[in-house]
């Protein structure tokens, strides 16, 4: 006995296919969002959990960030960028500091970092740069990158890979200064 097919082969194919990515099979994504309080970078006393509308909560994830505030973000610890993500500050004034403390940014292999219309500052002496790329690419487009200290690598930016790139459309490098590698 032979039965009829109710679909033909290529409404089958778009029915399971709608069927995996709608059916317990995660799709990738990222978070990205919009920043809208330029006060804090949002960790709460539990660490991890960020605050809406911060800086933390909008880079879960990666994907692009947006900013509706002006104002200097502290960040502390590193920025660690795992996910592929754009930061982008047009029209507002952002700063995201290290409070002389430590990088603003630290980039994983094969990850890319965009970062446009910002100020990187604040690393401090025992720092690798405003920005220490491990092994991915980083782009700034109107970018300011100063007042970083650096007791290893380079002081505004550390390129610690060879395999790793450096893009820059348009910025300014002004009073990154690099101190003999501390003492260990």
């Amino acid at each position: 006995m032979r039965y009829k097919a109710f679909l033909k082969p290529p409404l089958r194919l778009l029915l399971v296919v709608g069927l995996l990515f709608a059916g317990g099979y995660p799709l990738t994504a990222n978070a990205g969002g919009t920043v809208t309080d330029c006060s804090t970078y949002g960790t709460t006393a539990t660490q991890g959990v960020f605050l809406p509308g911060t800086l933390g909560a909008a880079l879960v994830g990666g994907g692009d960030v947006a900013f509706k505030c002006d104002g200097t973000i502290t960040i502390a610890p590193e920025i660690r960028i795992n996910a592929d993500t754009r930061i982008d500050a047009t029209g507002q004034s952002v700063t995201l500091s290290g409070n002389n403390t430590n990088s603003v940014f630290w980039i994983s292999e094969t990850r890319k970092l965009d970062l446009n219309n910002l100020t990187i500052t604040g690393c401090g002496g025992s720092c690798y740069g405003g920005i220490h790329n491990v092994g991915g690419t980083v782009t700034l487009t109107n970018c300011v990158v100063t007042g970083n200290t650096a007791g290893f690598g380079g002081a505004g930016i550390t390129n610690e890979s060879w395999n790793n790139s450096l893009v820059l459309d348009f910025g300014h490098f002004r009073k990154n200064k690099q101190i003999a590698e501390m003492a260990k």
